[in-house]
């Protein structure tokens, strides 16, 4: 993610009018030290959602270079530091946080003190430069854009596919998994996510559809999927799946207000799960058919409320294979018809033997880890 001000939460560049401070720190070096500068510590309270990614907090100056930088690596909220100079000058500095590209980087306070001068030159340098602190909570999003970074999200279950669905226009590109949807119909693009300016949702107009190709047949397998998606108050509508043929198909779609999974296996034999869909507000989430536990589970999570919609799992011992020629489709699958009140600001499905891991057992956590990505 790009970097941004860490106390407007959006400037990308350093200005008078950005919010920083200016620091006059002509007299508060030596002879010695004239051509590094003074010595200071920047000190942040941060955490990542994902080990080792590539987040920071960086000191920038009215230049736009980045004058100290304090990677942020652990998953567990704690005290990072950094050690460094800054010229002795009278300059405007601000503070970004941003560059993480695999989970969520939450700052929760910074502070850039004097550090390592003695006796009665350190008071000086104190008042001179005070504390640059943030005591709000700030978060910078990364959308899970790889398999690695949705299963880290999630902490449960095996995605081969996802799609953003950020797109300006045309088709939807494939974050991973290579299979580009061919836009028809008559989409909507780039309408705001549940982050706001850093993500953005699809809505369909008249007939609008993705369409891909054979995949995402469960077989005798697993099929696990996830979203990102706000509903507003409509009619029956398509919103996934591989059609609806005699058999051996998947439809998850919109009915009346609430959502609705239907599994088909190859004998026509049809079996789903009806979750919430929080109409009015974003939400996130879960389907997986969970070959190992003969279930279908799944809920979904409000981002503003929290409220949590999980129904009783379905038993789906009696089902036997399922697979089509259809080819997969976000929108309208000739059933019901796109879903013009709808946005979906993310897609993610696999398949495979045991793709749905234990979700079934954890779909509560599951979709509060969802969630923290987009709340």
């Amino acid at each position: 993610m790009a970097y941004k001000n860490l106390i407007d939460d959006t400037s990308t560049t350093v200005s008078a009018s950005t919010p920083g401070a200016e620091l006059d720190l002509r007299q508060h070096t030596t002879l010695s030290r004239a051509s590094l500068g003074v010595p200071v510590r920047l000190w942040v309270f941060a955490e990542s959602t994902v080990a080792n990614d590539t987040g920071a907090v960086i000191i920038v100056d009215d230049a736009g270079a980045t004058k100290l930088a304090v990677p942020i690596t652990g998953t567990t909220a704690k005290w990072y530091a950094v050690d460094g100079w800054l010229p002795a000058t009278d300059a405007k500095y601000d503070a970004h946080y941003g560059g993480n590209t695999l989970g969520t980087l939450k700052v929760y306070q910074f502070t850039l003190e004097p550090f390592g001068l003695l006796g009665a030159n350190e008071g000086v340098l104190s008042s001179s430069i005070g504390s640059i602190t943030l005591t709000a909570t700030n978060v910078i999003e990364a959308q899970p854009a790889s398999a690695a970074a949705i299963a880290a999200a999630i902490g449960y279950g095996t995605f081969t596919h996802g799609w953003l669905l950020d797109d300006a226009s045309g088709n939807a590109a494939a974050a991973f998994g290579g299979v580009t949807l061919t836009a028809s119909g008559s989409p909507t693009y780039a309408s705001a996510g549940p982050l706001g300016s850093t993500n953005k949702a699809v809505g369909f107009g008249a007939s609008a559809v993705f369409t891909g190709t054979d995949i995402l047949d469960a077989g005798s397998d697993d099929l696990v999927f996830a979203w990102i998606a706000k509903l507003t108050t409509g009619s029956n509508a398509d919103l996934a799946g591989k059609g609806w043929a005699a058999s051996g198909s998947w439809l998850f779609c919109r009915e009346s207000d609430g959502y609705t999974f239907y599994f088909k296996d190859d004998s026509g034999t049809t079996l789903g799960l009806q979750p919430s869909a929080h109409i009015g507000d974003w939400h996130v989430g879960i389907i997986c058919v969970d070959r190992a536990n003969d279930l279908i589970s799944g809920g979904t999570r409000n981002l503003r409320t929290g409220a949590v919609s999980i129904p009783t799992a379905t038993d789906i011992s009696s089902l036997t294979s399922q697979t089509n020629g259809s080819n997969f489709a976000i929108g309208s699958q000739g059933i019901y018809g796109p879903d013009g009140n709808a946005l979906l600001a993310g897609f993610y499905a696999g398949t495979g033997s045991g793709a749905a891991g234990a979700l079934s057992a954890n779909m509560a956590a599951a979709l509060y880890n969802l969630a923290e990505v987009f709340s």
